[in-house]
């Protein structure tokens, strides 16, 4: 095993480790506000599901705030580093028998989400980026994003031709339900920029899977990667995916990598401080 998967210590685990108990609970914080409407049998009873679940149980008012209050503390644990994947297994249930109960409309980010803390689970170490481990958990990670991209990217190719004319993400720019920024919606008419935009989606996610691997293309891709999300957040109203889809971006880099781009970014903030600070 060690001479086909050698063993590597990337630095990037324990900022991926904080990354997800932070997207976590900004998705989860918010939805307290409306919880027991949503999550129990105080709202609608989902029936229909992609597994039959809510067939077994279906969460009172009480049970539900205590799975809910369950799932924060475990975040916590998470982030502080203590008993680390003990809590990720407890975070991990808790999270998919609350998404189970919405039904059809279990979202995208939240099983992005729950694949994310399969991949931490075998990070090496306590998942802070200072043990040397097999790298399981990074290869993971790796074919978690080649599909979410290169899937949506191919999908949107072969099954969906008027994205080269643009046309889908202008209407997404102004789809009631996670489209009608302000931004957006004032740049979805501009047939000169949407079209670019389109085209520079689908070259984005269908090539991923292809260019991640050529190593003076990776860290050019990862960086485009990083504005597409920026760009997702400023333009769509779907900020729970672009916080979700930041966090594995770190280990998506080779060891080295990471290490050297830290390197360069601590310089640049060390400048910025000392410029400012005289």
């Amino acid at each position: 095993m060690q001479r086909i998967f050698p063993e590597e210590t990337h630095r990037g685990w324990g900022l991926v480790r904080w990354s997800w108990v932070i997207a976590m609970a900004i998705v989860w914080l918010q939805r307290g506000l409306h919880f027991e409407e949503r999550y129990t049998d105080a709202g609608a009873v989902v029936v229909r599901t992609y597994i039959p679940i809510n067939d077994l149980f279906y969460f009172s008012p009480t049970g539900g705030w205590v799975v809910y209050l369950v799932l924060l503390a475990s975040l916590v644990m998470v982030g502080l580093s203590r008993w680390t994947r003990a809590f990720l297994v407890v975070a991990l249930v808790c999270h998919l028998s609350l998404c189970f109960t919405e039904g059809m409309n279990f979202k995208g980010y939240d099983r992005l989400m729950a694949w994310q803390a399969v991949c931490l689970m075998v990070a090496p170490g306590r998942i802070d980026g200072k043990s040397a481990g097999l790298p399981l958990a990074r290869y993971c990670a790796l074919i978690t994003y080649l599909g979410l991209y290169g899937q949506t990217g191919w999908e949107k190719i072969l099954a969906e031709p008027t994205w080269w004319e643009g046309l889908p993400l202008m209407y997404n720019m102004v789809h009631r339900n996670f489209g009608d920024m302000p931004l957006g919606v004032m740049i979805s008419d501009v047939e000169w920029l949407m079209v670019p935009m389109a085209w520079g989606t689908l070259v984005f996610e269908a090539g991923f899977p292809i260019l991640y691997w050529f190593k003076k293309i990776r860290p050019w891709l990862l960086l485009l990667g990083v504005g597409f999300h920026l760009g997702i957040l400023v333009l769509m109203n779907v900020p729970n995916f672009t916080f979700a889809s930041f966090v594995m971006y770190p280990v998506l880099f080779m060891p080295r990598e990471y290490d050297e781009i830290s390197a360069r970014v601590r310089g640049h903030w060390g400048s910025l401080r000392q410029r400012f600070s005289t």
